[in-house]
């Protein structure tokens, strides 16, 4: 058969009335589309272009043929327009955070991101890292935001920030460090 690239060289030849002009547009040396079409006319079992000195000229059977690589190449073109849409963010997004960090880190976060995409309606839930967890696993929300390391196979995890445990007390002569509780720092 033939590929995407057969088909724009066909169409690149009929729109140029000419190998070399299309060539020069695709930016190929004109023995390689030569040999395409070629390759392509003898898989069809028709020639699709009458070659003259100045310049090639659609057969019948090739005006016919021409129909399909130019609608194929359309679709394409909107294929690719619909994915650039895609690309940028647009709807809904649904997260979860843990009541602390909503309230301490992401407000600048957030701030920042709907800044950079407008069109895009956040959606936040609280709860426990487990809850959240679970919600992520069963497509409730997209991500969230919460303690880790979580360490699921069906899960990315990606450290945003580290939180530093500081613990204060009134009396130098600490109660918690008499029962023997240690707290380290992250």
């Amino acid at each position: 058969m033939f590929e995407l690239q057969d088909l724009r060289i066909i169409a690149a030849i009929a729109k140029n009335k000419g190998i070399t002009k299309a060539a020069k547009e695709l930016g190929y040396v004109q023995p390689n589309v030569t040999a395409r079409l070629n390759k392509l006319e003898s898989c069809l079992g028709f020639p699709l272009f009458i070659r003259t000195k100045k310049e090639v000229i659609l057969t019948p059977n090739g005006k016919v043929f021409l129909n399909y690589p130019n609608l194929i190449l359309n679709l394409c073109r909107e294929a690719e327009k619909a994915m650039n849409k895609l690309a940028i963010p647009d709807g809904e997004l649904n997260i979860g955070s843990m009541e602390t960090t909503s309230y301490v880190r992401l407000p600048h976060i957030l701030k920042q991101y709907s800044a950079n995409y407008p069109n895009v309606k956040i959606k936040l839930q609280t709860g426990t890292t487990k809850e959240l967890i679970d919600k992520v696993l069963h497509h409730d929300i997209e991500g969230a935001f919460v303690a880790g390391p979580v360490n699921h196979p069906d899960l990315i995890e990606n450290v945003i920030f580290k939180e530093r445990l500081v613990l204060i007390t009134n009396t130098p002569d600490n109660p918690l460090k008499k029962q023997g509780m240690h707290f380290s720092c992250i």
